[in-house]
């Protein structure tokens, strides 16, 4: 092989190097074309789940204030009730006393009516018992 020989199959070499070397760069920048498709389509589906889950942030924070101001609600009806109740049981102690105490005024009444009865019975009694001595006694003074 002479010099002329060598330096055609080095150039003959160098060419099919060459022309490897641009299909494997053509190969490379597909793929990263590929990739970067890919890595565009990852971000685009990112930035799809983070609206998301901003949305889902914004509606859990509306949530949370929704039930501070249930919860709020609830405690001013809790404490409602219970003045209600401390209330209400303080009016019915009240009545109660009353109708009792009415009601031991007007027993007191009744028994001092019936005592007065009682003796007012017992008079006419005694002053029956004395009618009917005089009219058995009259009865046998007259035929």
């Amino acid at each position: 092989m002479d010099n002329n020989e060598f330096q055609e199959f080095i150039a003959g070499q160098f060419a099919k190097l060459f022309s490897e070397v641009q299909a494997f760069k053509q190969d490379v920048k597909s793929e990263f074309s590929k990739v970067d498709s890919r890595l565009m389509s990852v971000e685009s589906k990112l930035t799809s789940v983070e609206s998301k889950l901003t949305t889902v942030e914004s509606r859990l924070t509306s949530v949370e204030s929704k039930l501070t101001s249930a919860e709020s609600w609830l405690t001013s009806v809790e404490q409602s009730q219970v003045q209600l109740e401390t209330n209400l049981t303080e009016k019915i102690d009240v009545l109660f006393y009353d109708a009792r105490e009415s009601q031991k005024q007007t027993n007191a009444e009744v028994i001092d009516e019936i005592r007065k009865l009682g003796t007012k019975v017992e008079a006419l009694q005694m002053e029956s018992s004395l009618h009917e001595r005089e009219i058995k006694a009259l009865k046998k003074v007259s035929p």
